[in-house]
């Protein structure tokens, strides 16, 4: 009974669905593009980071699709929809110190159901550009998805 009205089955596609909206959400692992801050850390990329980041793997995969003039649209907005607009916010464990289990609960629960947002309209733009490429560019995109995100195998 932690969460009154959610089952596990519920709670666990949520969470699926926070982690996939994670993933979308363009993030540069700490060991691109910015160096270490205090203590050794790394220090959290930049929005405008990010969005090189992110442009820079779009240029790649538009390559490989080798897109036809009638499918710019759809490219255009693809590239839109899924360029990332803001950072990753991640709880502060000062902030949570102070709220009862309930309102943690509660704070866990609303970010969850933003992020579902977030990966909902990725999902459509998705869905909605690969509906204007040819089978063999389905494939290639199939294939090349991942690595847009920066997702794939390390080579190094």
């Amino acid at each position: 009974n932690y969460i009154k009205g959610i089952t596990m089955n519920t709670l666990q596609k949520t969470l699926v669905i926070a982690a996939t909206a994670f993933c979308l959400n363009g993030s540069v692992s700490a060991n691109e593009n910015h160096g270490p801050g205090r203590h050794g850390m790394h220090t959290p990329p930049t929005l405008e980071q990010v969005q090189a980041h992110f442009a820079e793997r779009l240029t790649k995969l538009h390559t490989k699709l080798n897109l036809q003039a009638s499918q710019e649209a759809a490219w255009t907005a693809f590239v839109t929809a899924m360029t990332p607009t803001t950072l990753p916010t991640h709880p502060n464990p000062s902030d949570n110190a102070t709220l009862t289990a309930p309102e943690r609960a509660q704070k866990m629960l609303d970010a969850l159901k933003q992020h579902e947002t977030v990966a909902t309209a990725h999902v459509a733009a998705i869905k909605t550009f690969y509906a204007a490429l040819s089978t063999e560019q389905q494939k290639t995109f199939d294939d090349n998805f991942h690595k847009m995100r920066g997702h794939g195998p390390r080579h190094g």
